[in-house]
């Protein structure tokens, strides 16, 4: 069994995600709504996905994979519903997770 640490993001991080990952709607008809618990679904769903592509594509244990993903600002940002990336396809996140990698 794993024990993970809670990922606390710095400011400058948040602010970095916030400029990032803030895609306001024009009017309110466009925005999508969904229940918490299909939102969670969907970020439970897209995680564990990311967490695949690090392994196969990137070469990564597992252990390492899941605390990059779930350490990473990419992340964070598709746990806030006002990024929109819950919304978005797993390759389109994981684009933004080997970015963000790849800086570090």
């Amino acid at each position: 069994m794993m024990t993970l640490k809670r990922y606390e993001p710095t400011n400058e991080a948040r602010a970095e995600a916030k400029l990032a990952w803030t895609m306001p709607c024009k009017e309110e008809e466009d925005e999508v709504k969904v229940s918490e618990q299909e939102f969670r679904f969907m970020t439970e769903g897209i995680a564990a996905d990311l967490i695949q592509l690090l392994v196969d594509r990137e070469g990564y244990s597992l252990p390492q994979a899941v605390e990059a993903v779930y350490g990473s600002d990419t992340f964070s940002a598709l746990l806030r519903p006002v990024s929109g990336l819950y919304a978005q396809s797993s390759g389109y996140v994981y684009q933004y997770l080997i970015k963000e990698l790849k800086k570090n």
